[in-house]
């Protein structure tokens, strides 16, 4: 993640090296679709000192794990002149679940897990739609579903007593990439960005509990998480919708 702001000096800085590389007005096209494939992180295990309620009380660290997976997507864009363009993204991607010591009787819970992504995103390029090289930066806002699948439903609920569900969080996205572009209707974009979402509940409060001699587990999240993203697609342009 820390790496992404020096990509996006990189791509500031390579502007200048393409700018007399020029061809004509004719490779521009107000939209274009990309789908893509890549890599998805997100980052270092996170740990909550999470406090339980009951007897007997205390505190303990629970421990959240993402693992790294690959992606998929697609970006619907509409070019708003020669620098600006505004677009719509879905990115699916698949992000294995570990908890640790989230109860004392399981040191560790795996889940089978992905995480969709919907975002609305502004874009501004360096160079004009008469160049073929187009370096870029981009930002936007949208939400992101952290989706258990049904086994790891199921088998947490028999671990653990209680039943965890998917969570929906707001989300901000900023990064960048470049595209270029084979003729005026082709072209293949490279894409990197860092998704920022607060930390998702799957259902389980911000504490522990114990009752009637039974445990129940909590988690008292905070903080933000930093979903970092790769992908290289093939973008295909056009002029209107309907002809």
């Amino acid at each position: 993640m820390n790496r992404l702001p020096t990509l996006l000096l990189l791509l500031m800085i390579s502007t200048p090296a393409t700018a007399q590389v020029i061809y004509t007005d004719w490779l521009w096209h107000e939209w274009e679709v990309t789908p893509f494939g890549g890599a998805s992180f997100l980052g270092h295990s996170r740990n909550f000192v999470t406090p339980t309620i009951g007897v007997p009380g205390g505190i303990r660290t629970v421990g959240m794990r993402y693992g790294s997976g690959y992606m998929v997507g697609v970006n619907c864009r509409q070019n708003l002149g020669d620098y600006w363009a505004a677009d719509l993204q879905y990115t699916f991607a698949n992000q294995p679940l570990e908890f640790t010591n989230i109860s004392p009787d399981l040191p560790t819970l795996g889940l089978s897990h992905t995480i969709s992504n919907f975002s609305y995103n502004g874009t501004y390029h360096f160079q004009s739609y008469s160049h073929r090289f187009l370096p870029y930066v981009r930002a936007g806002g949208g939400a992101s579903l952290f989706f258990l699948e049904g086994g790891s439903e199921r088998r947490a609920e028999a671990a653990l007593g209680v039943r965890l569900r998917d969570s929906w969080t707001p989300t901000f996205s900023y990064g960048g990439g470049f595209q270029y572009l084979f003729d005026d209707l082709v072209g293949v974009t490279f894409d990197a960005r860092d998704t920022i979402s607060s930390v998702p509940s799957y259902g389980l409060p911000k504490s522990a509990a114990v009752v009637n001699g039974v445990f129940f587990p909590g988690i008292a999240r905070d903080g933000v998480l930093h979903n970092f993203q790769v992908n290289f697609g093939l973008t295909i342009r056009w002029d209107d919708w309907v002809r």
